[in-house]
């Protein structure tokens, strides 16, 4: 088990007396192998701290606004476990759960004008990988938060945009980011200060950097494509690679020599008009599109992701092997620069096996 130290660190803002919750020792679980269903909702152990119990109402609140916003007392709590990304979160079992998240891997409540949101997305794309510092500097220039503390994983910025408060707390590994997103009405900061904390206190990572080889069981390959992408992934020591192409698509397969069901194919395309999606826009969902694709994960920009494909969605003969016959793990991105580009892998192997060579592609 991984044990994450990111110290304790709380805060308040001066301006409005937001009171917020930074980043405590947290233990995340190991990622393990993708479920049928990506989440799960339990009721939380017991009810909500002492310190999350609704305070008085302001003076300034109107009737209104705290019957549209404010929570009977006292709360309890429901835990959302993402099974992908392996955070989890509670949140008040009185509000309604509004779906999932677009274009990431998460969910949503709302109760009132309050919404909270949580969600995991892959955070390497096109060679740029997510660190707190750019992360802090994307969040500083969108929303100039009021105040804004780090950790060397982990960030927390909070602060008013309109009439409404807004909290945001992240965890930021080499591969991903897990996501907490509050909002609530100003007028309200007494009622909805001490939840807030609550809910931040219980949001806890999944693994953050890549799934860990053990040391001698995997080899590190890199792969230039002119003029100057580099692809980087993780393969089984031993494997034995060849060239591979299909119509206008190339690269490379890595074989297992004692099974040759197991497999990682590595390929490249350069057919701009399969990149491309009904509006104009690249879209890495156009490029892969085998039967029964299921993506995991999608950039919100649409450039890259992680998807998974059935047993016999892959035609790829390979010795006496013509379908793929475990899951495909895979990872796919366009890249629009120097000139338009998709990569493609495709992890076929043990669950285990497969999702280490998928979460641990770099391009560059």
């Amino acid at each position: 088990m991984i044990i994450r130290h990111n110290g304790l660190v709380g805060a308040a803002i001066l301006l409005g007396s937001i009171v917020l919750t930074g980043c405590g020792t947290t233990a995340p679980p190991v990622a393990s192998a993708l479920p049928p269903h990506s989440h799960t909702v339990s009721p939380a152990p017991s009810t909500s701290p002492r310190s999350s119990r609704p305070m008085s109402p302001s003076p300034t609140s109107s009737p209104a606004a705290l019957r549209a916003s404010t929570p009977a007392a006292p709360l309890s709590y429901v835990t959302y476990h993402n099974s992908i990304w392996g955070y989890s979160v509670a949140v008040p079992q009185s509000f309604t759960e509004s779906g999932p998240v677009e274009d990431r891997d998460g969910r949503s409540w709302s109760s009132g004008s309050v919404n909270i949101v949580v969600y995991g997305e892959y955070s390497n794309a096109m060679g740029h990988i997510e660190t707190v510092t750019s992360a802090l500097s994307t969040l500083d220039h969108q929303k100039h938060p009021a105040y804004q503390a780090h950790g060397s994983d982990w960030l927390v910025v909070s602060g008013i945009h309109g009439s409404q408060i807004y909290y945001t707390k992240e965890f930021i590994g080499s591969t991903h980011r897990d996501v907490l997103s509050i909002s609530y009405p100003a007028i309200d900061k007494n009622h909805w200060s001490s939840i807030v904390s609550a809910v931040s206190r219980s949001f806890t990572p999944g693994e953050l950097s890549n799934v860990t080889p053990a040391p001698g069981l995997f080899q590190t390959q890199r792969v230039t494509i002119p003029p100057s992408i580099t692809v980087q992934l993780e393969v089984p020591s031993g494997w034995t690679k060849q060239r591979w192409s299909a119509g206008d698509a190339g690269g490379f397969v890595w074989v297992n020599p004692l099974n040759s069901a197991e497999w990682v194919r590595m390929l490249f395309s350069g057919n701009a008009g399969a990149l491309l999606n009904n509006q104009g826009h690249y879209d890495v969902t156009q490029f892969i599109n085998n039967p029964g694709v299921q993506w995991r994960v999608i950039q919100a920009t649409q450039l890259s992701g992680q998807f998974t494909i059935p047993i016999g969605g892959i035609s790829i003969p390979i010795g006496n092997i013509n379908f793929n016959k475990y899951v495909v793990y895979g990872y796919a991105a366009v890249i629009t620069r120097p000139s338009p580009l998709g990569v493609e892998i495709d992890a076929v192997a043990p669950k285990t096996v497969a999702k280490v060579i998928s979460t641990s592609v770099i391009i560059r």
